[in-house]
């Protein structure tokens, strides 16, 4: 456990996690306790508002889940701070809220089923190895970002990373048919957010993903537990029925447009958790 502020901001700055607000004092406010390096509606900051002790100071972190993993982490302890203010990720509308509709595979062509994600998804991607394996006569495999080696022979189109700006465009460009979120089972990840459903979402993909806290949020995806069994026939059931596939990528795309988007009452939510009272 941290005895004040700076030595927990120490603890971060050290994890190359710590990011200043633009225009603001570094003694005041301090950024992304997150899994990327700039700010975003997505990610929001980490504030910490005079930290010296005036009155008025808050913690602002984009959800319960982040605030355990902060603890997890960082040992950021329980009752360190009398005013912490709690918000859900959204997604910034200018990026995701106009991206193309996706082209739906033709009859008789192998639909395009993939994944998106980085480095630190290793553990993830393992969860479903056999299964892209398994699934690779039946389905066009599309990966972005990290593919294993191991996995490369089984699939058919791998695309670099891409800067955080580009992101949107380049996972809709995908044209998938069917998203996969694998989430691997540990405390970390529980703490984590539904972001990656969001994301598939606003690109209008239905979504097979892991049966675990992060994504049990009521949106609607395809949930199954971390079994080889379960996600192939979870798989092959979206696969079976290109109608209800589509449909069910529909649903997704406008639950996320309708609740999950920075806009509306979600900003005024935002705004009265940042500015002061």
């Amino acid at each position: 456990m941290f005895e004040d502020y700076r030595a927990f901001l120490a603890a971060v700055d050290e994890a190359g996690e710590l990011r200043t607000v633009h225009g603001a004092d570094l003694k005041s406010d301090v950024g992304a306790i997150t899994e990327i390096t700039a700010w975003s509606p997505e990610h929001p900051l980490v504030l910490f508002d005079a930290i010296d002790g005036h009155p008025g100071a808050r913690i602002g972190v984009h959800s319960f889940d982040s605030y355990r993993r902060m603890q997890l982490i960082y040992g950021f302890p329980d009752g360190l701070h009398a005013d912490i203010r709690v918000v859900h990720n959204r997604l910034d509308p200018r990026m995701w809220g106009d991206l193309p509709a996706p082209t739906r595979t033709s009859a008789g062509a192998r639909p395009r089923v993939g994944w998106a994600g980085g480095a630190s998804h290793t553990g993830d991607l393992e969860l479903i190895a056999d299964v892209v394996q398994a699934l690779a006569g039946e389905v066009h495999w599309v990966f972005m970002g990290m593919c294993p080696e191991r996995l490369r022979p089984h699939v058919a189109e791998v695309h670099p990373g891409v800067d955080f700006e580009r992101y949107p465009q380049a996972l809709a460009a995908l044209r998938l048919d069917l998203a996969l979120a694998p989430l691997e089972d540990n405390l970390f990840n529980r703490c984590k957010s539904n972001l990656r459903l969001l994301e598939y979402g606003a690109c209008g993909y239905p979504v097979v993903a892991s049966d675990l806290p992060p994504y049990q949020h009521g949106l609607p995806a395809t949930l199954v537990k971390n079994r080889f069994r379960d996600w192939v026939n979870a798989i092959r059931m979206h696969l079976a029925d290109a109608p209800a596939r589509a449909a069910a990528g529909d649903a997704l795309h406008a639950a996320v447009r309708r609740d999950w988007m920075l806009e509306g009452a979600n900003l005024q939510v935002w705004r009265a958790a940042w500015l002061p009272d």
